[in-house]
């Protein structure tokens, strides 16, 4: 929300990274919550819940990596988000936070 708000177009380039790692952290809950099924732990009516919880955060995580990127590419002169998302991922700034918030994030 900053990021828009004030045009910061560093703190825009923080947003992908972070949203690839709650794509990782929804992906393990997903996980963890078909063996708690497995076991019995949890009821299929919870899961409903929870699967749709997730469902909601990986969608707003989605919408903030739209956001970030077009505030990014409207900044340059080109307009391919897809191309712009597919070539960050390799530059180390990208690498270093992605690292940082999955240390930062990580579940217990």
């Amino acid at each position: 929300t900053k990021a828009f708000t004030t045009s910061d177009l560093e703190l825009a380039k923080q947003v992908e990274p972070l949203e690839d790692v709650i794509d990782e952290l929804i992906d393990e809950a997903k996980s963890r919550h078909i063996a708690r099924l497995q076991h019995s732990e949890c009821t299929i009516e919870l899961g409903f819940i929870f699967t749709d919880y997730l469902t909601n955060i990986e969608r707003i995580s989605d919408h903030c990596s739209n956001v970030a990127v077009c505030l990014l590419e409207v900044a340059g002169t080109e307009f391919d988000t897809h191309n712009y998302i597919y070539n960050m991922k390799d530059l180390p700034e990208f690498k270093q936070l992605f690292a940082q918030y999955r240390d930062k994030y990580q579940l217990p």
